[in-house]
């Protein structure tokens, strides 16, 4: 037998199922016969599991790809620490929407790790061009923020803006408020945090000569 419900406009499957669990699940049932969630709930508990099963891999196969890409361990670095700092962007896009941190904005904040390390990679090349054309680490530093501010902001708004429509509906609201709150938090966290983390990676000074591009 199969009891067959939908969700009220307004609510979340995660909501109505928290609701109504604990009362349907101390039915006590004949003997012989037992109970499952079955469609939605058990589809999101799969792709839950696929996505905590593969992450892993693709974390390394992540690190891999940076550390070839800028031939050192310490800009990779700076990369992975800015990643963990955009959830609390999420985290006030969650508490100021109401929604769950259940599938849909976990898809979502996996979509918008992509999107922080673009920027990312691209402020950081700009340092490196500074650098290797033999400007003074801070002045590359400074030179390069101030020249990608437009594109990462431009790049952040037009993703934000298409992401506003889905923001009000009841299925994808939740990963549309994950990007936007999440990759405001983290455009802002790009062009500040990026540039001062490479400062004190490298241990630059606002007072240190020309140097040449450091390989690692």
């Amino acid at each position: 037998m199969a009891a067959m419900c939908g969700v009220k406009p307004g609510h979340t499957m995660a909501e109505v199922h928290g609701e109504i669990r604990k009362e349907i699940e101390e039915i006590e049932l004949p003997e012989g016969y037992t109970f499952f969630w079955d469609a939605q709930y058990k589809d999101q508990g799969e792709a839950m599991q696929a996505i905590a099963k593969f992450f892993p891999l693709a974390f390394l196969m992540l690190i891999v790809i940076l550390v070839a890409l800028f031939g050192n361990f310490r800009q990779p670095v700076i990369i992975l620490c800015i990643l963990p700092l955009s959830l609390i962007g999420v985290a006030i896009g969650m508490l100021l929407t109401g929604f769950d941190f259940g599938f849909f904005p976990i898809a979502g904040w996996l979509g918008l790790l992509g999107m922080i390390i673009k920027n990312v990679i691209v402020l950081l090349d700009e340092i490196n061009i500074q650098r290797r054309n033999g400007i003074a680490p801070y002045t590359a530093i400074i030179e390069a923020t101030v020249s990608r501010t437009r594109p990462v902001l431009m790049a952040a708004t037009t993703t934000i803006l298409g992401m506003v429509p889905l923001l009000f509906d009841i299925a994808f609201g939740g990963m549309a408020a994950t990007i936007i709150f999440g990759l405001t938090f983290a455009t802002l966290l790009t062009l500040f945090v990026t540039p001062a983390l490479y400062a004190m990676f490298y241990k630059i000074k606002s007072n240190s000569k020309y140097a040449s591009y450091e390989k690692n």
